[in-house]
């Protein structure tokens, strides 16, 4: 099934993820993982959506993912992402495939796009925030 996976570097690209494989998940994010859920995630998307990430970034030493951070509302408790994040949807128990992975990449960008003044004000308020803390949104 196809998703959306963000590397630290900002490189967006759909992948092919088998949902039923906890090995493949593991090999999608690069090591064992956790999901994270987030109100930032549910407000841009207005679903379930969650995000896999390296539960071991810190010890591995990756880098940080800035759009993961961002979703995880880092700037309010000074804990990043690290490393690459894969999204989900959230089904209960399970973890499934976002419906329409291409359709995801291209809302999560109209979505910033289309931001309304007082929203881009708030989030160059919250880029500032990060910027003061040494890592970059």
């Amino acid at each position: 099934m196809k998703t959306v996976k963000v590397t630290p570097d900002n490189i967006i690209s759909i992948i092919n993820v088998d949902f039923d494989d906890f090995r493949d998940l593991q090999k999608a994010v690069g090591g064992h993982f956790e999901t994270v859920s987030t109100k930032t995630l549910y407000e841009t998307f207005k679903m379930p959506m969650i995000m896999l990430v390296d539960e071991d970034g810190i010890m591995k030493q990756k880098e940080v993912n800035r759009l993961g951070s961002y979703f995880y509302d880092a700037d309010r408790h000074g804990w990043p992402i690290l490393g690459d994040i894969v999204f989900a949807i959230a089904a209960g128990e399970d973890i499934e495939a976002p419906d329409d992975a291409e359709a995801l990449m291209v809302m999560r960008f109209q979505r910033l796009v289309t931001m309304h003044p007082k929203q881009r004000q708030k989030l160059r308020r919250k880029r500032a925030v990060v910027m003061a803390m040494g890592w970059y949104i």
